[in-house]
């Protein structure tokens, strides 16, 4: 059905015919559009490689010519009326894309970011010319945000939990929208959530005017990582003359506005965000002592004493929270402190798998030199980090870290690397889920799989040979052509401290691949052809 016609058509020369209603509707390109007169003209959003099209309202048999101008000046494209009409496009960038359909209708293919713009109809009949505008804006798909667990606050057994959503590479206009278990949608247009209750499973909506898209996942897992970080950095031990510092750890989305701290109920300092921080010391025995970073504006004691020792909080306030809370417990010995090891990664191929350690000691000591061994006379590294690889089925060999301070102290650490990055590091595991044949080529499609112990995964596929990253999704899809070595490839899966990863040959990890009736017939009548002409010429038909 034809849109109606608008009163004032027939009206001539005017620059700009504003119609007599105020909105005309068009149902038309999968969307209901509404053009309206320059005053109003609604903005139309589409998204990158998307298409659009710009309907007119007037009956076809009323058009003669309809000429198209971007931003008022550039013309694009003529169409003069005829069956077919005969369209000629002006603007070479828009040649290919551009569509003219049913009632003379302009259609825009293959959207790009810098169609943008304000386009306009000079549409000429027989009773006169009609200008209309059509003002368009194009976005980028908003891609799947990423949702992460800022900081958890607990004062007498309540909890608040601080989550961020973001998007990356998402362009302009992105607004952000939560949902809860807790008590339906909250926080409306920001990044950052903040929740006093349990957080449940928690939905974050990314959107721009032209998309949207959404990530549920269950709070209590995505805190659970930090949770445990915030416990071991809660209880913290210096060592006498030594150095300790108190972690904030304030998100990147938000910025330090001011904090007091307390050792044992007494005021200790306060500090207001500033370059150089403002920093009050209240307790003469830390002056020249304390120390705030520019970034994170985290507490650092140097030159430890014994008295020291104490429970230290700190209230304090960001741009997105007027009110914050954490406590520490502070131990202070004399000696050296074991040293500390982190499982940094766990690179597996076939049957052997390699592990990542990492020594440090946590006392806050300077010029600390480490060494790695598996036995009393074998040095593996002179380094804190150490690489080790380890077949399947050897046994589980132990391996010590020793932490050496300029002063001749030393202490160390042995563990086993297997069962060691089996309780840090979840395992990663490659599966098949499809093999399809077509055309003479197969398809696999894989899944990387990481045992979550909460925390945001990240994945990432990379050929073995070159490095390239060929996709940063959980799945792969590969194709190969008869005859064809398919590349080694390796999914590596992040987590936040840490990461693990698997190499494996498509062709061995899905080895059963479905017979290819197309190929099958062709290689078939090639060896009928072949059979018949062997035939032949042992018959002595072909010289």
């Amino acid at each position: 059905m034809k849109p109606p016609e608008p009163a004032g058509v027939g009206e001539r020369n005017h620059s700009c015919l504003p119609y007599s209603w105020d909105v005309l509707r068009y149902q038309g390109d999968g969307h209901q559009w509404y053009v309206r007169a320059e005053a109003g003209a609604m903005e139309l959003s589409r998204i990158l490689g998307d298409s659009v099209t710009f309907p007119l309202g007037i009956p076809a048999e009323q058009l003669i010519t309809v000429s198209w101008t971007v931003n008022t000046t550039r013309s694009i494209v003529i169409v003069i009326a005829g069956n077919p009409p005969n369209v000629i496009v002006t603007d070479p960038s828009y040649e290919g894309r551009l569509r003219v359909p049913e009632n003379y209708l302009l259609q825009i293919t293959n959207l790009r970011m810098e169609d943008t713009g304000t386009y306009r109809a000079h549409i000429t009949t027989a009773t006169g010319t009609i200008h209309r505008p059509f003002p368009l804006r194009v976005y980028k798909q908003v891609p799947e945000p990423t949702v992460l667990c800022d900081s958890v606050t607990c004062v007498n057994e309540t909890c608040s939990y601080n989550l961020s959503c973001t998007v990356r590479d998402g362009g302009d206009n992105v607004t952000y929208s939560w949902t809860h278990t807790a008590g339906g949608a909250v926080v409306p247009d920001e990044s950052i959530l903040h929740i006093s209750l349990s957080p449940g499973t928690i939905t974050c909506t990314a959107q721009n005017p032209a998309s949207n898209s959404s990530t549920t996942a269950s709070g209590k897992d995505l805190c659970a990582e930090y949770s445990r970080a915030a416990a071991d950095e809660a209880e913290l031990t210096g060592i006498l003359g030594g150095s300790v510092t108190f972690p904030l750890r304030i998100s990147a989305a938000q910025k330090f506005k001011n904090g007091a701290w307390s050792v044992n109920t007494r005021s200790l300092v306060t500090v207001t965000a500033g370059k150089p921080p403002r920093v009050l010391v209240f307790d003469p025995s830390y002056e020249g002592r304390l120390r705030f970073s520019d970034e994170s504006y985290s507490l650092q004691i140097t030159d430890l004493r014994m008295e020291d020792t104490g429970s230290y909080t700190v209230e304090f306030s960001t741009d997105k929270e007027q009110f914050a809370y954490k406590e520490f417990t502070l131990h202070v010995s004399k000696g050296q402190l074991p040293p500390t090891i982190a499982c940094d990664s766990v690179a597996c191929e076939d049957d052997a798998c390699i592990y990542t350690l990492r020594c440090a000691v946590r006392d806050g000591r300077e010029n600390v030199t480490y060494s790695w061994s598996n036995a009393p006379s074998s040095v593996l590294s002179t380094g804190s980090i150490v690489h080790i690889p380890q077949r399947h089925q050897a046994a589980r060999e132990d391996f010590t870290c020793t932490a050496r301070a300029p002063d001749g102290n030393s202490s160390r650490r042995t563990v086993s690397p297997k069962d060691f990055c089996a309780e840090q590091v979840p395992a990663t595991t490659i599966v098949c889920d499809s093999v399809t044949c077509d055309n003479g080529t197969c398809h696999y499609t894989m899944r990387c799989v990481a045992g979550e112990r909460g925390g945001q995964v990240a994945y990432s596929w990379t050929q073995k040979d070159s490095g390239v990253v060929v996709s940063t999704r959980a799945t792969l899809r590969v194709s190969r052509r008869p005859f064809e070595a398919l590349p080694a490839v390796i999914c590596t899966a992040r987590h936040p401290a840490s990461n693990s990863s698997r190499m494996i040959s498509p062709k061995d990890l899905c080895p059963d691949s479905p017979p290819d009736r197309s190929l099958a017939s062709l290689l078939s009548y090639h060896l009928i052809i072949l059979l018949l002409a062997l035939g032949a010429l042992s018959a002595g038909l072909i010289v």
